[in-house]
């Protein structure tokens, strides 16, 4: 879900972003390699720390939100068309 979480943070849907990376948080992967450890730092540091900044208080309010949700939820969050949030100026 990081990394999904990445795409829209690149197309600047920014609440999307944020919902997808508070749920990929609250559901880590265990025993991650350590090529994908850093690959996940990248895109965290590169792509979703800019967007959460860009977003500010409003993205605790979406990681909270994907944090809540099940796989089920997500999926159909994803599914959604239109942006949900706010993107930056």
């Amino acid at each position: 879900m990081l990394a999904v979480g990445a795409v829209y943070a690149l197309r600047e849907d920014l609440e999307r972003a944020g919902v997808l990376v508070g749920m990929a948080a609250a559901n880590p992967t265990p025993g991650r390699h350590s090529d994908e450890e850093r690959v996940m730092h990248r895109l965290n540091d590169e792509l979703l720390a800019p967007a959460r900044q860009r977003l500010g208080a409003a993205w605790e309010q979406a990681a909270a939100r994907g944090a809540s949700m099940n796989l089920r939820d997500v999926v159909e969050f994803v599914q959604q068309r239109e942006p949900v949030g706010r993107r930056a100026p």
